[in-house]
């Protein structure tokens, strides 16, 4: 069972990131985890990026959704793609 899976909760905040260059998304996953509580918060990471890279697996992993779209979807799609995904109060959007 993932730990996501463990203790759902009740989430009042999804955060989205959309992003191509992966330098610092796993960076700021990390700070996610580190200062939010998964069960209250959602994570959904947007993939543009239309390369493969080795942190696509721990990215997948520590996210709650992760999209890989075919082609970059640019920066408003993308976010529209996340606001609409998620079904939480408040959105939390990453640039």
């Amino acid at each position: 069972m993932h730990k996501f899976s463990i203790d759902r909760g009740e989430p009042i905040n999804t955060f989205v990131l959309p992003f191509v260059f992966t330098d610092k998304v796993k960076e700021a996953v990390e700070s996610i985890w580190k200062n939010h509580n998964p069960a209250e918060h959602r994570l959904i990471l947007i993939d543009n990026s239309s390369e493969e890279f080795e942190d696509r697996k721990w990215l997948e992993e520590n996210s709650h959704l992760y999209v890989r779209s075919y082609r970059n979807l640019g920066p408003a799609m993308a976010f529209n793609l996340g606001i609409t995904m998620a079904q939480t109060e408040y959105i939390t959007i990453f640039s």
